[in-house]
């Protein structure tokens, strides 16, 4: 739609981005377990996280983090801020 923009990134390391900016982010494949904390870190206030395949610590992460867990599905979590 207008006015939304998805942008795909890769990264190796931490998320090139400054904290709390970002209102979703999808995080997938190894990154879904290795950036979980980074993606986070640039999760904007009432941002969603979305993580696919979910680790298995996936949830006690995201809790740890101050997240809540709204969806898990068939290896899919989508955890957000409130």
């Amino acid at each position: 739609p207008p006015g939304q923009r998805v942008t795909p990134i890769r990264v190796a390391g931490a998320l090139p981005l400054a904290n709390e900016r970002l209102a979703g982010v999808v995080l997938s494949g190894a990154a879904a377990d290795t950036l979980l904390e980074e993606g986070v870190r640039v999760l904007s206030p009432l941002g969603r996280l979305v993580l696919e395949p979910a680790p298995g610590d996936a949830t006690e992460r995201l809790q740890d983090a101050g997240l809540r867990v709204l969806l898990q599905q068939d290896g899919t979590v989508v955890a957000g801020r409130f």
